[in-house]
């Protein structure tokens, strides 16, 4: 009788060169279909992961990469760098559109609200700067006193009724709508980074040496702790929790299950990634990991299929026509796009 084979996970699907090392932030589409990385150098690059890997360069930042963005429904992305925003189009091939400077406060992140139509950037000093998706312009501003206090990192509420702020001893909701600060978590310790779920009720914050993991639905108390000595950065997704370290080892943790470390990089990983089941380490490589089967992945990878070869089978129409419906989407969403820049563009010819 025949044994069936069980995989396990989480499984290395690829392993590419980070050629934008060290990198500074790095995210995944939630379709997995690709991912973004922003390097010390400020080169961005885009890892297509699906039908075939391929890689783009943006070229457009002078320094770090601070922030990476992905817009909620067009073929879009932010970047940040200093004091300088750029809105990119995934299918221009490495031209950006828009970009706008601030006045000489450094961008600490740069976010899509969950409808897409602003851009929250977070500075440094404290202040909160809204930007209009299209024109990029500054349509609102919020000033440093609101906050009272220097700025790490932030993300936005599901609800964009919020600003999350990591600050250098809280993390602080503030309600865009009356400027208070709703909830406040003080930290035991000195945050050096922290992610949010895409449900907006994970919460992962990395300490100097642990991990606290928030349920901020039901309490503001960690409900689970892990230890992470060297750790460096870090990234929550559904039920699991993902540690860059300084020794170049990843620690996950899936929900109620145990720890599980791998010694993957030679480097420390500078930055981490997740969405939906698959996640990504960047050391002096980028790893991508499937937390869970990826059927069509591990199709690609498969020994047996030459590179550039014919697969044969309904599975195989299967996959190609799944990319391509991918890539008309990405047609129709670029040309929506465009059409509302259109629009702006001849209401503004109008006034004048």
């Amino acid at each position: 009788m025949a044994v069936e084979e069980v995989e396990e996970f989480p499984k290395l699907i690829l392993s590419i060169n980070a050629n934008t090392y060290p990198i500074t932030k790095a995210c995944v589409h939630p379709s997995g279909r690709y991912f973004l990385t922003g390097g010390q150098n400020g080169t961005v690059e885009m890892v297509q992961l699906r039908p075939d890997v391929q890689s783009i360069r943006y070229l457009g930042h002078s320094g770090p990469v601070a922030s990476l963005a992905l817009h909620p429904t067009e073929d879009i992305f932010t970047t940040a760098s200093s004091t300088l925003i750029r809105i990119w189009e995934g299918a221009a091939r490495g031209q950006y559109n828009s970009s706008q400077a601030t006045d000489g406060a450094l961008i600490r992140s740069a976010r899509y609200t969950h409808d897409g139509l602003m851009i929250i950037a977070a500075l440094e000093d404290g202040g909160l700067s809204v930007y209009d998706t299209v024109s990029l312009r500054v349509v609102r501003a919020i000033e440093a006193a609101n906050v009272g206090a220097s700025i790490i990192d932030m993300r936005v509420s599901p609800d964009d009724k919020y600003a999350v702020l990591l600050l250098p001893d809280r993390v602080v909701y503030l309600s865009l709508a009356t400027l208070e600060q709703t909830v406040t978590i003080a930290l035991p310790g000195t945050p050096l980074a922290f992610d949010i779920g895409a449900d907006g009720a994970s919460m992962a914050v990395l300490l100097d040496d642990q991990t606290l993991l928030y349920d901020i639905r039901y309490t503001h108390d960690p409900v689970e702790v892990y230890p992470s000595p060297q750790g460096q950065s870090v990234a929550v997704g559904e039920g699991t929790v993902i540690i860059g370290t300084a020794t170049g080892a990843v620690l996950i943790h899936p929900s109620g299950e145990p720890i599980i470390k791998i010694e993957c990089h030679t480097a420390p990983v500078t930055a981490v990634a997740i969405s939906g089941s698959t996640a990504i380490s960047c050391g002096e490589s980028v790893a991508v990991w499937a937390l869970a089967p990826q059927a069509d992945l591990r199709q690609r990878v498969d020994p047996e299929i030459p590179v550039g070869g014919v697969q044969n089978g309904l599975g195989s129409l299967v996959a190609r026509l799944q990319s391509i419906t991918e890539e008309l989407k990405v047609v129709s969403e670029t040309a929506d796009l465009l059409m509302r820049r259109m629009d702006t563009v001849e209401a503004a010819l109008d006034e004048r």
